[in-house]
Order: C-alpha cells, then sequence, then structure tokens
C-alpha cells in the first residue's frame, strides 16, 4: 500500500487526464524505459504499480484504462517482433510463390526465449490479472478484440497463404489468451465461454493454414560426423518462430478443452484429427516433423488419452513407437514420458484380465523398461547383461499371437519388441548393434509373427555394415554368413507356414533394402534353396516369382549387377537362376515369357552350355531345372520364333518383346542348348530341337528375304535375328545341336543372306559410279549398314567357321560372297589411286571404303581365329578360300600400302548424308580412323593366315617382312590403344625375322640399340595405359621382347663373348615388368605364362633369369577384383608340362586366393627336374645347353636358400605377415627344387665333376652349408615343418656331409639350445637314423665314414636328449631311440647305461601307449617323405587357406598335441595313486566327482535371478581379459572363513590392494585370474611383500562359475559386491561365517551369468553424485565389515 500511495503522489502532479497518461506511456514505450530493467525485478513492479494506481485514481472506467494499456503493449510487442525480423531473408508470401520461401537459421527468433519480448509480456500478464478483476465486461471486451485482430489477419491472408511476418505479430494476442486462461481467474460464464468459442473456431481456421505451408519451414540438419554414410545423423525440425507459434496456438486449445470439463471428445477427436495426418502413409505426408507431433501430443495427450476414439488408434501409437526410436533425444525422451503415463493411467487390472496376471503384465513393462534404459545409456556390457530377458517377448509372442480378438496397444508386446530392435539400429554404438545383430542370428527361432522384422528391419540394418562393416573382401564373412545362412534357412524349414508369400516378402526386402555385395550373395543364396515344403504332390507346380518378381530381378540386374564384381555377379546370376528354376509360377496364366527369355539372355552361358572355358556343372543343373518347371519348352520356342520370322508379326512391331529383342532371341538360344540336352524334349526320334522351333521358320524367312513389297529394314532386322540366335546356338550348343544348326543353315538359309548381302551391298558398290544418280539403290546400302557390321559379318564368319573349317567343304554361295568382297578390296585400293590423281572426293566410295575395310578384316580374323582354334584342339587340317589365298599377294600390298580415300567435304549438298552419319553416331574423322584400324587388324590377321602356307610364306610374305616391319614401327608414336594388339603382333611376326636374319649376316650393335629402343617405346605406350590394356596386348609385347630366337641369340653371343649388354638389357626390361606385375595382376600372370612355357620348351634360356623364377615362387597374385578372369584349364595353358595327376586341381580356387602363378611355377619346376632327370640318367657327357639349365637352377636354389638369411626374415615373423609368407614359399619351392640334387641322376660322380667344372662351384656342399644356417634361426611351427622334409630327404641323399657337419654336431649338444631347434635336429637325426640304410654305400666318398659308423656318431650326439626338461623333446628323442635300439647292427653300439632305458621303454604299457601313437605319425611323415610323392604333391596335400596358403600340420606340432593327449589319458587311467602335483585343480576334481555322485552340492538356482539385474548405468565400454592359466597354491594359518574373488578384476593396483587388504584382515584366500601379475614391479609396490603371506589362488574367468559352485557345496554362501534390484545395504547385513565374497569387472560390475548363483548381493550406500567406488576400496569397505562382526573377542581386548 506505501508503495501505491507513493505512485499516486509521483504522478499527481505532472499527468491529469487518461490522454497524458496514453501519451506518457507511448513517450515511455518509444524510448524504452519501461523496458530497461537491469536494475532489478522493482523497477518493473513499480512501472505496474505505477500504471495500476493511476488508472485507479484517474480513470473513471478502469477496464478502458487496462485494455489501452494492454493493446498499447501488444502494439508496441507487435513492432518490436517486426523490427527484429526486418531485413531478414522473410518475404510476404502473399506476393510470390510459396516454392521461393527462405528459411535461414540465423534471423530465426524465438517468443520464449527472447529477452525484451518476455519483459513486454510479463507486464501485460500483471495487467490481466488486474483487468479480470474488474469482472465479465472487460474480459468480454478484451477477447472480442482479440477475434477482431484474428479475423483482420485471415481476411488479409484469405486463409491460403502463410506468412510469418504477418502472423508473427499477430499471435501475440493468443499470449494474451494464455495469460487469462492460465493465470487469471476468469470467469466461467456463458458470454465469456461463447467468445473463447469463436476464437477455437478460428484457431482450426489457423491450423489449416499452417498445414499447408508447413513444409516450407522444415529445415533438414546433417551432422558433421566424418564417419561411413550409415552413421550419418540428419534431423528434420521447423523453424523455432514457426514452432513456437504453433505452441500458441496448441496451448490455447489444451487449456480452453480443461476448462471446459465434462465431456469434450467430440471437440477432442475434430483437435486430433486437425492436428495429425492420420492417413499419412510416407514421412512426406505429414504436416509436422515428428518433433512437432510430439511437442503437440505432449501438450494434449492428458485429454487425448482419456478418448477411446483417440487412444486405440494405430496412428497415436506409432507416433509414440516412433518417437521410441528416433535419433534425436527430445523424441525419445517425450515418446517414454508419454508412454510412461499412458500406462500409469490406463494399464489398469481390465486391461490385462483373461491374458496376463498382474505379475505377468508388470514382468514384461518392467523388462521393457530395462532394455529400453539399458540401450539409453551407451554402454554394450548393460545391454549385454539382460538382452537375454528378451526372450520373454517371444515366448509372450508364440502364446499370443495370432490374437483371438485385437490386443490393447499396451499388451502388443510384438511391436514395443519391434520398437526395441529399431532402437537398436538408429543407436550410436557401432558395437552395441553388432551385439543385438549377432545375438539375433543365433537365436534358436524368431516366430512368424515377426516377419516385419525378419524380412525388412533386419535386412537393413544388416545392409548398413553393422555385421560385415570393416570385414575383407572374403575373409571374415564366411563365419557371419553362415550365420545368416542358418538364420534363414532355420525360419523357412521350421517357422514358416506361408512359404511362398514370406519367400516373395523376402524377396522384395533383398530388392529393397539390401546393396551390400556380399549380404546380396548371402540372401539370394537363401532365397535359392530348395527348402522341404516345397517337395510334395502338386506343390511344384506354385511358386512365387511371377511377374512382378521377374520385373524386379530385371531391374535388379540393369542397375545393381552393372555395378559388382565378376565373382559377386556370377554367384548372383547363380541362385536367381537356381531360385527361378524352383520358384517360377508356371501357373500364373499371363506370365511373362518375353521378360523371362531377357533374364536368360543375361545370365553366363557356363549355365547352359559346356563348350565354354571353363565349366560350372551346378549351374547346368540349375537351367536343366528350369527346363523340367516349364511345362513346354518347345513350344514355347516356337511361338516366338513365330512371331519373329513370320510375316503378320510385322505390322505390330512385335510389342510384347519391347526394345531389347536381341535379349529375348539370346534368351531363346540359351534355351534351346539346355532344351537339346535334355532326353525328355524331343519329339521324334533323333530330332534336335533346332529342327523342332525351327519347323516353318524358313518358309517364312525366305518369304521376307524375296519380298519386293517390304523395306530393306524388314529384311536386315530379320538377318541379325538369325545372326544372334545362331552365333550362341551353334557356338555353344552341342555336336547333335552344332549339326542340325550347320545342315539347316547351308541348305536353306546360307544362300538367302548372300543372296540378299549381294544384291543390296555388292551390286550396288560394284556400280559406284551411277550409285550417287540411284536414291533407290543408296537407300539400300544406308539401310544395311547399320546390320552389316556385327550382323552380316557375323553370319559369314559363322558360315566360313561351318564349311571350311567344321566340315572342311566348300559352298557356292560362301565363296561367292568371299571372292566378291575380296575383289571389292582390291577395286577399292585402285580407286583411291584415281582419286588421289584427279583431286575429286565422293561420298560413296567413302562409304565403300568403309564397309569393305569391316568385311575383310571380318573374313581375314575369322581364318585367323579357326585356324588357332583348330591348332588348338590338334585338327591340322582345315580349308582357306583359295579366292584368299589367290588375292592374299594383292591385298597384302594393298595393305602395306596403306591406301585410303581421300575425306569428302560436307556441303549444303549433302544433307541426306550427314543426317546418315548422326543418325548411326559416326563423323567421317571417325570413319577415316576406323578404316586404318581396321586395315592394320586385316594385315595382322593376313600375316597370321599366309604363313601357314608354304609357297605364299616363302615367295610373298617374307619379302614384305622389312617394309611391314618399318612401317609397324613408324606407326608406334601414333598408335592408340586399339591399334596396340595389332600392331604388336604384326611387330613381334615381322620385326624379329628381319632382325635375326641380319644378325646371322653381321653382328651390327645398332640393330641391337634399335630393338631395344622400341621394347622401350612400346613398354611405355603400355604403363601409360595403367589398368586399360589388355591381355592380348601384354601377351604380344612380352613374346615380342622376349622372343625365344632372340634369347637364344643373345645365349649363343654370350657364350662365346662372354656377358654383353644385351642380357643386362633382358634383365632390366624384366624387373621393370615384374615391377609393374606386382600393382597389376594381368602384367603378372601374362609374363609368367610366357616365361614358363619359354622355360620349359628351352630350358637353358633360365640363365640370368633366375631372379623371376624366384619371384614366381614367392609372389603373391594382387588382382583387381572388378576385372572378369577367364580360368583356363591347366592344360590349355602349358599342355606339355602337365601330368595327369593335375588336371583336376580347384584352379578357381588357387586363383581366387592369389596363388595361380606360384601353383603353376611349382608345377613347371617339378616337371623341369623330372623331364632332366630322365634325360640325364642315361648319358655320360652333358651338352652346354644341359650345363646352363643345371648352372641357373644352381643359381635358383642358392637365392632361394639366401633370402632366409636376408635381415628382413632371420627374425621369425608374426603370421600371415609377409615375411612369414615369404619364409613359408620359399620352402615349400625347395621342397621341389632340392630333388634337383639328385646323387643317382643328375649329380652322380661321373657328372658331378662336369659340372663343378662349368659352375666354379660344388653346390651340394654350398646347400648343406646354408641349411645348417637356416635351421638354427627362429621359424614359425608352419615354416619348419618345411625345411625338416626339406633337410631330411638332403641328408638321407647325403648323408655323409649332412651327418658330420660341425654345426649339425654343435646344436645337437649344445645344452641351451631351444626346444623348437632341438626339435627339428632330433625329427631330422631320428629319420636319417632310421630311413638310413645300411647297404646305401654307393655314394659316400672315398674314405667316408660307413653308415653305421655315421649312425654311431649321431647316436652320442642324441642320448643326452633322453633326459632333456621338455617333455615333446624328450619324448621325441626316447620314441627314436627305441626304434634304433631293434636295430641289430646299432644295438652293440649304444651305451650300456641306456639299456634300462631303452627295457623301460619297450615294457612300459603308457610308454608302449606313447609309442604307438608316435609311430602313427611318423607314418604321415613318411608319406611325405615317400621319394614317390612329388614335391609339388607335398605342398599342395593340404586345401589352400583363407589366407591364399598352403599350410600343413607340423610334425612337431602334431607330435606335441599327441604327447599332450598321452600325457592326459595316462594320468586319467585306472591308476588311482596318481594325483597331478598341483594342489589348485583339485577342486575341479573333487566337484566332478560331487556332481556325479549328486550327493554335497546344492546346484539350485537362486529364484530371484531373472529379476536380479543391475540398476546402475554406467557409459562406459567393455575390457578383455587375459584368460591365461598358470596355478600356484600356497599354504597359510588359520584364517578367517572369507574368501575374496576377484576373478573377474585385471587391473594390477586394484588386485595388489585387494591382496594387502586380505592379508591385513586376515582373509582365508585371494582368487585372481592371472597368478603371474603377483611377480610384476607394478604389483608388488602396492601389495608390500602381502603376497608371501597370503594365499593366492588362480582361477580363469571360464573357470568361476564351477568355483562358486565347488564353494558352495562345501557351505560357503555366495555374496555379491553389486547395485542389484534386489540388494541389501552393507551396514544392515549380517555376514556369514563361511561366504564368499565377488567382485565384479572394474567397470561392468558383476556379469548377468553370476547374479544367479548369489546368495545375496550386497551394496554400499552412496551419498555423493558420482555412482561407484573404487572396486579395491569397495572390497575393502566389505572385508572390514565382515571382520568388525566376525571380530573375535580375545583380539578386541589385546586392542584395548
Amino acid at each position: 500500500m506505501m508503495q501505491v500511495n507513493l505512485s499516486v503522489t509521483c504522478v499527481q502532479s505532472s499527468i491529469t487526464t487518461l490522454a497524458e497518461i496514453e501519451r506518457e506511456v507511448a513517450s515511455i514505450m518509444q524510448e524504452g524505459k519501461a523496458f530497461d530493467f537491469s536494475k532489478g525485478k522493482g523497477s518493473k513492479e513499480l512501472f505496474t504499480i505505477f500504471l495500476y494506481a493511476y488508472t485507479q485514481y484517474k480513470a473513471q472506467e478502469p477496464s478502458r484504462g487496462f485494455l489501452t494499456i494492454i493493446f498499447e503493449l501488444l502494439k508496441k510487442s507487435q513492432q518490436y517482433i517486426g523490427l527484429k525480423r526486418k531485413g531478414s531473408q522473410f518475404q510476404d508470401v502473399v506476393q510470390q510463390q510459396p516454392d521461393e520461401i527462405d528459411i535461414s537459421l540465423e534471423i530465426d527468433i524465438s517468443l520464449k526465449n527472447d529477452e525484451v519480448l518476455s519483459s513486454i509480456l510479463e507486464v501485460t500478464a500483471s495487467i490481466i490479472r488486474k483487468l479480470v478483476k474488474l469482472g465479465e465486461q472487460p474480459v468480454i471486451a478484451l477477447i472480442s478484440t482479440i477475434t477482431s485482430h484474428i479475423s483482420n489477419y485471415l481476411s488479409q491472408t484469405k486463409g491460403q497463404v502463410f506468412s510469418l511476418d504477418l502472423f508473427a505479430p499477430t499471435s501475440i494476442v493468443y499470449k494474451l489468451l494464455e495469460f487469462l486462461l492460465r493465470d487469471a481467474k476468469l470467469p466461467k460464464t456463458q458470454p465469456i465461454q461463447q467468445a473463447l468459442e469463436v476464437i477455437l473456431a478460428q484457431t482450426f481456421e489457423l491450423f489449416e493454414v499452417y498445414k499447408a505451408n508447413s513444409k516450407y519451414f522444415i529445415i533438414t540438419i546433417h551432422s558433421s560426423s566424418n564417419k561411413a554414410n550409415e552413421d550419418e545423423k540428419t534431423m528434420r525440425r521447423m523453424s523455432v518462430l514457426f514452432t513456437d507459434l504453433l505452441d500458441l496456438l496448441v496451448q490455447y486449445c489444451c487449456l480452453y478443452l480443461k476448462t471446459q470439463g465434462g465431456n469434450v471428445t467430440q471437440q477432442a477427436v475434430r483437435l486430433y484429427h486437425c492436428l495429425f495426418s492420420t492417413q499419412a502413409k510416407e514421412p512426406g505426408d505429414e504436416y509436422f516433423t515428428l518433433r512437432e507431433r510430439l511437442r503437440i501430443l505432449n501438450e494434449l495427450n492428458s485429454i487425448f488419452n482419456k478418448v477411446n476414439e483417440i487412444i486405440l488408434t494405430e496412428y497415436y501409437w506409432g507416433m509414440l513407437h516412433e518417437g521410441l526410436y528416433e535419433q534425436d533425444q527430445y523424441c525419445r525422451k517425450v515418446s517414454m514420458a508419454l508412454l510412461k503415463g499412458n500406462l500409469k493411467s490406463l494399464g489398469n487390472e481390465s486391461l490385462y484380465t483373461g491374458i496376463l496376471t498382474m505379475a505377468e503384465f508388470e514382468l514384461h513393462w518392467t523388462t521393457f523398461f530395462d532394455l529400453y534404459d539399458t540401450l539409453e545409456s551407451f554402454g554394450t556390457h548393460l545391454t549385454k547383461a539382460v538382452w537375454e530377458r528378451s526372450e520373454l517377448f517371444y515366448a509372450y509372442i508364440r502364446k499370443n499371437y495370432p490374437p483371438a480378438k485385437p490386443l490393447h496397444p499396451l499388451l502388443d508386446f510384438k511391436a514395443w519388441l519391434l520398437v526395441l530392435y529399431k532402437r537398436v539400429q538408429t543407436h550410436m554404438n557401432l558395437k552395441l548393434r553388432r551385439y543385438v545383430q549377432k545375438s539375433t542370428l543365433k537365436r534358436p527361432y524368431m516366430t512368424v509373427h515377426m516377419g516385419e522384422y525378419v524380412f525388412d528391419e533386419f535386412l537393413r540394418s544388416l545392409n548398413k555394415g553393422l555385421l560385415f562393416k570393416d570385414a575383407n573382401i572374403y575373409q571374415q564373412f564366411s563365419a557371419k554368413a553362415q550365420l545368416l545362412n542358418q538364420f534363414y534357412e532355420r525360419y523357412f524349414t521350421q517357422e514358416c507356414v506361408d512359404l511362398m508369400g514370406d519367400m516373395s516378402r523376402y524377396f522384395k526386402a533383398i530388392v529393397t533394402h539390401v546393396s551390400h555385395p556380399q549380404l546380396i550373395i548371402c540372401t539370394l543364396k537363401n532365397l535359392a534353396r530348395d527348402y522341404p515344403q516345397m517337395r510334395g504332390e502338386g506343390i511344384v507346380q506354385k511358386g512365387f516369382i511371377g511377374n512382378q518378381e521377374l520385373l524386379m530381378i530385371y531391374d535388379l540386374s540393369n542397375s545393381y549387377f552393372n555395378e559388382q564384381v565378376f565373382s559377386s555377379r556370377y554367384l548372383c546370376w547363380k541362385y536367381i537362376l537356381r531360385a527361378i528354376s524352383l520358384y517360377l509360377d508356371v501357373t500364373q496364366p499371363d506370365l511373362n515369357y518375353s521378360l523371362l527369355l531377357k533374364l536368360l539372355g543375361k545370365l553366363p552361358l557356363e549355365f547352359f552350355s559346356t563348350k565354354t572355358l571353363f565349366s560350372d556343372p551346378e549351374g547346368r543343373s540349375h537351367a536343366l531345372a528350369l527346363i523340367n518347371r516349364l511345362r513346354n519348352p518347345i513350344s514355347l520356342l516356337k511361338a516366338y520364333l513365330a512371331d519373329i520370322f513370320q510375316v503378320r508379326a510385322l505390322a505390330s512391331g512385335m510389342p510384347k518383346f519391347g526394345k531389347e529383342i536381341d535379349l529375348v532371341i539370346e534368351g531363346i538360344a540359351r534355351l534351346m542348348i539346355v532344351a537339346d540336352r535334355h532326353a525328355d524334349v524331343s519329339e521324334g526320334p533323333g530330332e534336335s530341337v533346332w529342327a523342332q522351333v525351327m519347323e516353318g521358320n524358313w518358309e517364312a524367312f525366305s518369304a521376307i528375304m524375296g519380298s519386293p513389297y517390304l523395306t530393306p529394314e524388314v529384311g536386315d532386322s530379320k538377318v541379325r535375328y538369325l545372326s544372334v540366335m545362331m552365333k550362341i546356338a551353334y557356338k555353344y550348343g552341342e555336336d547333335k545341336l552344332r549339326q542340325s544348326i550347320r545342315q539347316d543353315f547351308i541348305t536353306k538359309g546360307m544362300h538367302l543372306v548372300f543372296e540378299r548381302l549381294d544384291n543390296n551391298l555388292l551390286v550396288p558398290l560394284q556400280k559406284y559410279e551411277h550409285v550417287q544418280h540411284q536414291p533407290s539403290e543408296m537407300s539400300k546400302v544406308h539401310s544395311l549398314f547399320q546390320e552389316f557390321d556385327p550382323y552380316y559379318l557375323e553370319l559369314l564368319s559363322l558360315s566360313i567357321t561351318m564349311c571350311h573349317m567344321d566340315l572342311n567343304q566348300a559352298n557356292s554361295s560362301l565363296d561367292n560372297a568371299v571372292k566378291s568382297l575380296l575383289q571389292l578390296t582390291l577395286k577399292i585400293s585402285k580407286l583411291s589411286q584415281s582419286i588421289e590423281k584427279d583431286g575429286s572426293t565422293t561420298w560413296v566410295p567413302y562409304l565403300m571404303q568403309y564397309l569393305v575395310a569391316k568385311s575383310l578384316k571380318a573374313i581375314v580374323g575369322c581364318y585367323a581365329n579357326g585356324i588357332k582354334t583348330c591348332l588348338s584342339k590338334g585338327v591340322s587340317y582345315f580349308l582357306v578360300s583359295e579366292d584368299l589365298l589367290q588375292f592374299s599377294q594383292p591385298l597384302l600390298h594393298s595393305l602395306v600400302d596403306f591406301r585410303t580415300i581421300p575425306k569428302p567435304t560436307l556441303d549444303n549438298d549433302s544433307l541426306e548424308q550427314q543426317r546418315f552419319l548422326v543418325d548411326n553416331n559416326l563423323t567421317l574423322s571417325l570413319m577415316q580412323q576406323d578404316i586404318l584400324l581396321m586395315q592394320w587388324q586385316a594385315l595382322s590377321h593376313l600375316i597370321y593366315v599366309m604363313s601357314f602356307d608354304p609357297e605364299l610364306r616363302e615367295k610373298s610374305l617374307k619379302p614384305m617382312y622389312p617394309l611391314i616391319a618399318d612401317k609397324a614401327v613408324d606407326f608406334l608414336s601414333c598408335a592408340t590403344r586399339p591399334y596396340h594388339p595389332y600392331l604388336f603382333k604384326i611387330i613381334k611376326d615381322t620385326y624379329v625375322p628381319v632382325m635375326l636374319q641380319r644378325l646371322a649376316l653381321n653382328h651390327d650393335t645398332q640393330l641391337i640399340e634399335d630393338y631395344q629402343q622400341v621394347c622401350y617405346q612400346v613398354w611405355g605406350m603400355i604403363k601409360e595405359l595403367q589398368t586399360e590394356f589388355e591381355a592380348i596386348t601384354l601377351q604380344e609385347f612380352i613374346e615380342f621382347a622376349f622372343h625365344a630366337d632372340i634369347l637364344e641369340y643373345y645365349a649363343a653371343i654370350n657364350r662365346t663373348s662372354g656377358i654383353i649388354q644385351e642380357v643386362s638389357f633382358h634383365t632390366r626390361m624384366a624387373r621393370e615388368i615384374f615391377e609393374q606385375g606386382n600393382k597389376y595382376w594381368l602384367i603378372a600372370r601374362t609374363a609368367m605364362n610366357h616365361f614358363l612355357v619359354l622355360f620349359t620348351k628351352r630350358p637353358h634360356l633360365l640363365l640370368g633369369f633366375e631372379d623371376f623364377l624366384v619371384n614366381f615362387t614367392i609372389c603373391t597374385e594382387i588382382r583387381s577384383l572388378d576385372s572378369e578372369i577367364l580360368l583356363n584349364k591347366l592344360e590349355r595353358l602349358i599342355p606339355e608340362i602337365f601330368p595327369k595327376d593335375y588336371e583336376n586341381l580347384n584352379m578357381e580356387e588357387i586363383t581366387y586366393h592369389g596363388a595361380y602363378i606360384r601353383t603353376v611355377s611349382m608345377l613347371v619346376i617339378e616337371e623341369l627336374i623330372q623331364r632332366h632327370k630322365r634325360v640325364l640318367s642315361t648319358i655320360d657327357a652333358l651338352q652346354i645347353g644341359d650345363l646352363e639349365f643345371i648352372k641357373a637352377f644352381e643359381n635358383f636354389i642358392m637365392k632361394l636358400l639366401a633370402i632366409n638369411l636376408d635381415k628382413r626374415y632371420e627374425r621369425s615373423s608374426m603370421p600371415y605377415s609377409d615375411g612369414h609368407r615369404t619364409k613359408v614359399r620359399v620352402w615349400q619351392t625347395l621342397v621341389i627344387a632340392l630333388d634337383f640334387v639328385d646323387p643317382k641322376t643328375i649329380y652322380r660322380p661321373e657328372l658331378r665333376a662336369q659340372i663343378r667344372e662349368f659352375t666354379g662351384r660344388d653346390i651340394i656342399s654350398d646347400i648343406n652349408k646354408q641349411l645348417w644356417k637356416v635351421i638354427t634361426l627362429n621359424h614359425l611351427a608352419t615354416v619348419r615343418c618345411y625345411i625338416e622334409i626339406v633337410v631330411i630327404r638332403f641328408s638321407l641323399a647325403h648323408p655323409s656331409l649332412t651327418i658330420q657337419d660341425p654345426l649339425f654336431a654343435k646344436t645337437l649338444l649344445d645344452p641351451n639350445v631351444k626346444s623348437t631347434i632341438a626339435s627339428s635336429f632330433l625329427v631330422i637325426a631320428g629319420f636319417v637314423m632310421t630311413k638310413l640304410s645300411h647297404d646305401q654305400v654307393a655314394h659316400i666318398p672315398q674314405g667316408g665314414q660307413s653308415i653305421t659308423q655315421l649312425k654311431q656318431h649321431l647316436l652320442e650326439h642324441m642320448s643326452g636328449f633322453l633326459t632333456s626338461n621338455g617333455a615333446h623333446v624328450r619324448c621325441v628323442a626316447q620314441y627314436f631311440m627305441h626304434l634304433i635300439s631293434k636295430d641289430a647292427v646299432m644295438r652293440p653300439f649304444l651305451p650300456p647305461g641306456l639299456s634300462h632305458i631303452l627295457d623301460f621303454l619297450t615294457h612300459n604299457k603308457d610308454c608302449q601307449k606313447v609309442i604307438k601313437r608316435h609311430e602313427e605319425e611318423t607314418q604321415r611323415m613318411e608319406q611325405v617323405l615317400n621319394s614317390g610323392m612329388g614335391g609339388v604333391a607335398v605342398v599342395l596335400s593340404t586345401k589352400i587357406d583363407e589366407q591364399g596358403e598352403f599350410l600343413g600340420v607340423p610334425y612337431v606340432e602334431k607330435m606335441k598335441e599327441m604327447i599332450s593327449e598321452c600325457m592326459s589319458g595316462i594320468r586319467n587311467a585306472n591308476d588311482k595313486g596318481f594325483h597331478p602335483v598341483k594342489r589348485e585343480s583339485l577342486w575341479k576334481e573333487e566337484l566332478k566327482e560331487r556332481m556325479e555322485k549328486g550327493a554335497g552340492i546344492n546346484l539350485q538356482v537362486n529364484e530371484a535371478a531373472q529379476s536380479n539385474y543391475q540398476r546402475k548405468i554406467l557409459p562406459w565400454e567393455q575390457v578383455e581379459y587375459d584368460h591365461e592359466l598358470l596355478k600356484r597354491v600356497y599354504e597359510g594359518r588359520k584364517r578367517n572363513d572369507i574368501i575374496m574373488c576377484a576373478a573377474l578384476i585385471d587391473k594390477i593396483p586394484n588386485l595388489a590392494g585387494l591382496a594387502r587388504t586380505s592379508e591385513i584382515m586376515n582373509a582365508r584366500c585371494l582368487v585372481i585370474n592371472n597368478r603371474a601379475v603377483c611377480d610384476t614391479d607394478e604389483f608388488k609396490g602396492v601389495s608390500v611383500t602381502s603376497e608371501k603371506w597370503l594365499p593366492i589362488y588362480e582361477v580363469a574367468e571360464k573357470d568361476l562359475y564351477n568355483y562358486l559352485l565347488f564353494q558352495k557345496s562345501n557351505g560357503y554362501k555366495i555374496l555379491g559386491l553389486e547395485q542389484t534390484a534386489n540388494s541389501r545395504m552393507l551396514h544392515e547385513y549380517s555376514f556369514p561365517h563361511k561366504c564368499v565374497m565377488l567382485l565384479g569387472k572394474e567397470k561392468e560390475g558383476i556379469p548377468q551369468m553370476y547374479l544367479s548363483i548369489l546368495d545375496e548381493c550386497i551394496e554400499i550406500p552412496q551419498f555423493g553424485i558420482i555412482r561407484s567406488l573404487n572396486v579395491h576400496v569397495s572390497g575393502a569397505l566389505c572385508l572390514w565389515e565382515y571382520t568388525k562382526q566376525h571380530l573375535p573377542a580375545s583380539n578386541s581386548s589385546q586392542r584395548q
């Protein structure tokens, strides 16, 4: 009251009227004084009191004064908002299109957070409170004014376009309404309610305007994460101002409905449908973002959840579901709050009666919240602890689905389980996502009612890369792919009730969600399984693949398959073919067979034919199954071919085939190939499929070809279809089909095709002088141009193959066509000369030249390829056209002259020609380049063909070599990639003979320099192409650069003149090639093929190239996975060297793993060795070529051995490191190569001297020295196993040299030698002792020791290992000594002291068991060492692993494993008196006995285990633990019966602190998981010697559960220190006398699996913010509490 009086006094003197008040208020507001509240709240209150006091004092109508002030403040607020948005990018949308609206976050303001605006509104709210106290009329006046404001806005915008600039100021009136309904005590009179209802109607109108324009105010925010795309977070939200304004409207509706009381159902339902797009099917159909919808729902939920028409709708709960798994944390929090609120208000007993009990209902929802809370915690370890509880929902789903009546959404736990899974998918923790995915894959069942997850969400989540992320292309995938295969196989075979429906859904999910290359292979594999449900009567004809599925497959092939690697695409096609053959719905009446044929046209031919480069029997079986599934394939093929070749099909243009008719025809050809191989499709005996399907079609084809009424395009199209079909069917069909096609085409079709070719092309071209004046003839040439290149020429080539190559017969039609084309070629050549003279250029001759060049290239190329094919098949007879041979010489001169018709000019008079070029996507320059390229191609083929005719080769071809070679070399500088294969081949075929011929006459160094320059030039061109080169290009270059004849010339020069520069040139060139080969697999593959063929045919040329053979044997083939690799059979590559034993090698797998080059190299090396051993074993003197090869091979062996002494490989490498791989491959090669130094054949005494004299060294002595150096180095077991094989073989071949080696004896006598090295030496010595026969004296040098003396020498050194401290070393020595003792010759030489040991080994039954197992392993080793088993067989005796290595089981490692098994068997034998020395493992044996007897142990699981879980949620990562077992036991004094179990703890300071505390508190013992930590300095520094006085036992984490059971059976109570739902406070708990205190992991606590065995859980009270204590501190507190409770009285008195 004092303040009021003060305010009155202040205003009496200066202001006297209401008008003055208004002016004063306006002035204050204009200057901003009223809004300066920086001095505190008092000034704001003073201003409000001032206004109120003056109004009461002066105004005769206080309400009018209040209203005036309110609306002055409102006006000022509106002006402030307008100024705030002035200059922004917002424009008045009334004057612009909606799509031009621009939103900028920088100028986005908030009505809630703006300080000035909030101050204005607070003052306004204070005045409104005063206004309401004045009665009903002022309030109605205020509401009416607000209504007028809104009406003005709606009339201004016409209720259609939303404008923030217009509505933002207007919307402040809703703040006034909020103050009225929320803060002021508004009287509920009827006039006021009516006025408010009018505003509600206006609000609904505003909602409609909002919805119509909301999409313009949605902002998409992307995260700034640099992670992969699947981890990128995006969020859609609305403009802040837009959201604030929407909140104002929603708040008004909410407040209005709450003030109504009673039944507001109708208004609530109307509001619900007004705000939410309940019919929306896609996110884009929604009016507002999820965030805004949840804000609205949160505001109105207290009203909505009381209305059944709302709360039971699917859309309402769908919003909650979506909000719970949304990435936006706000959405998740709001959704969870709404869910809990609904559960509280709706979760009464009537809801779940008859379905669940109250306890079950609460348990289900408690489990859901626990699972969801652990997901929100971001901790993988917490999710792992509780995720298994999701089994509760699966059990509920299996029991209650499908429901008898619709379930209430709160009882639909299938939907809530899906929410959990979807929340996992949106979780940012990658480890958590992986864990849930893997646990899902391992589930025993999923139930058919989880199909939405199984086929949609789960596949989508897998495809995001969470399971397969960072995995290698094929490594690490197999195990997880196996899980996925088993998962879906289990579902489809055990749970699925509608197989076809589920398969269709599964397939659509694959197409929609899957794009990961390996995942799509895996899913398609599941789709292509033959499930048991399909095997039944009448089921086979029904399938899920109909027209829609075929179209999806077709679209998939056009998009995904075009981007995938060869192997992926090939496997995908195989699985699709199998799926179609199993599940094609042939019962569908309108099945789109055209689409099916298009798909078949895209499939690899390996699925249909046996004539491809590599065979695929599995794919062919699927194609045969498809033939069986089709009801009548012959009728189908007949119908389609009739449509293609009949005249009646021309009018419609064959619309059912679509634009890709070629694919349809290719599919027909593939079906034809398979159907011809099928036994039951033939309608007549011996009648082929071709004859059946083409019946009547040849007549139609003939009618079309001879019809004068049809346009040329029609006939050309029929030739095209015939060409496409015959090319595939004849090339890849079986002999019966080929014979039928050949017979049919030669007799019925060939003359028609060539007659048309002659009439439409050859005749018009021959009349070239008049063609330009005959438009009809020109039209024929133009129409035939498009079909001539691939189709007519393909039929021409096919005809040559049929007649000349396959039948070796002439054909008049074919011969005439060939002759005409050759004559035209020569005619064009002459024409070019005449045109050059007169300078005239015309269009038609230029086009003639283009077409004839194509024809010549096709004809000559067909003969060249035919000759190659015949030679590869061993056929030495073939027919070459006499016309080609007759015209070959002039053709050769014409091609070498390269005379081309000058390019014509296109002017305004040649519009037709210009249009022709555009239609065919050509230009004159492009045609000119193509003509030149085709001339080089034809020249290359012509040289090859002419070389097979001796007369032509000598008289016509060889004289042209110099000219051809010079032109080819000159053209190199301007040649592009398409020229390379043909240009390089021409250079190889012509340049080399010319150079060798000139060198034979005179050794001219300039010729050699020119040759080297050409090689460097060509190699530079190849390197510039990088990965764009082709295999044929590389092959031609390498055959040229390393031509056998040139290398022979260099070798001859080398023999007479010593090393010259040319040899180093080839070495440098080869080194460069191999360096590039390490980057590009195609280079390495091509070089390997050439060099190995070269070394096989001319072994002496290996000299100087030993390094490269080493490179071949140790390299890893690094190849690009996006290249298509044609896997040839071995005998096709190098048929001279591969024995039949290796024909069935799985070269496809070997190639895939990058082992092709070294595998083939090993085969070549072995064959070379065996060949020379056979040849040289029968001769007494060596030729120079043999000596050169022997020298080269010796160099090769020494280079391999030298790799082991390289500093990079001296130390033992990590498994599968580069060093490990290299050493494995080196010794695998040496297993093969050292068979070369055979003293019986190549290195027998009479030849060994010659070899030593030529090479200048004794290779056997050198090898011996290197071997004993290498074997003493550290090697992994997988390397040492091959070393042992090599050394044993070498020692058996050269015993006197190896056994007496000083290093051998020194190592065996070394008492400190490593056990691995000692084992290898013992194995070597043992096999030499037992396998070296006494009559083997032929190869002992004169004056050398006898075999008996050598064995005695070994025996002396081996004896010391009989008592070695290494078990496996001792057992190996004892075994071989036992074998030696059986040798009557050697027994007298045994030391007398060994007789008792040997007798014991002979008679002890346990020793005999070990010896028997030794014999089994030794026999396996003997098979490897058997001289009849080749080195390659040894290496390839094991299957190649995923790392691309052939790694067998090492002998020593196998012996170790065997010895361990035998020792374990002996300990577990009937001898009860034997016990292990280590006592810490006694509890295991005792527990086992008790469990077998079933006495003294209580295995009951805690009943509360299901509800006993961790309550703490800590965002920590999981910690890995060491499981090494080192057990020691210390005896101690009498102690308190509390065992501190810290087996889950791994941090050394915590363990050391617990040891110190346990010793001080006199605990029974401390249990840890690794006793070795007690010896570390870190442990000792904290424990201060307590480990010496405290018993510390070791129990691995894997044994902890059984250990706790054991102690429980001993009467101990198992206590856990953990915060759980049922834990008891430490200060309230009475400790039992005997107890085990289990401490949890440092971060995760006690895992869930141990909670079930605990008798009690103890919790330490906490009162701070941090929610956990250090585990050492926690253990110390509990230990002290136990000690305090059980403190003896004597101890207490002593303390006092």
